[in-house]
């Protein structure tokens, strides 16, 4: 009778081993779930945060641009009073655009005022009716 009883606690002892490791196993998949988890939202937020910081930086580079659409062809020329000034501009629009492709940024040019807006390449602020153009026309 007495080994019939160690049997019975054996085998009692021996099932909640295998519940506890079960539990511990459990335990250590939704650990290794959470952390995977994590990464992915850590990775999502650094890179939301990268676009918007990227998109307002796009901002930057036009204003850049418009600034060198303001000096007038003579202070382009190296012996011009501006040309120091200009040449500034252009070499810090030179770097911004250098980062941009770094980062798989890049500019996309107008090649003509025919081209149709398209979602998944641009982005507008607003849309405005312009004489003698259709809607849904991309303009600068």
């Amino acid at each position: 009778v007495h080994g019939e009883q160690l049997q019975q606690k054996l085998d009692e002892v021996e099932a909640q081993s295998l519940e506890y490791r079960n539990k511990l196993a459990y335990a250590l998949a939704d650990i290794e779930n959470v952390r995977k988890i994590s990464k992915k939202d850590v990775a999502a937020a650094r890179e939301y945060a990268l676009k918007g910081f990227g998109k307002e930086l796009l901002d930057v580079a036009d204003n850049l641009d418009r600034t060198l659409g303001i000096f007038p062809a003579e202070a382009k020329q190296s012996d011009h009073g501006l040309f120091g000034i200009y040449e500034g501009i252009k070499m810090t629009g030179d770097l911004l655009l250098k980062v941009f492709n770094k980062h798989n940024i890049t500019k996309m040019e107008l090649t003509a005022n025919e081209t149709v807006f398209d979602p998944n390449f641009h982005n507008a602020l607003f849309q405005s009716q312009v004489p003698g153009m259709e809607a849904g026309i991309v303009c600068s």
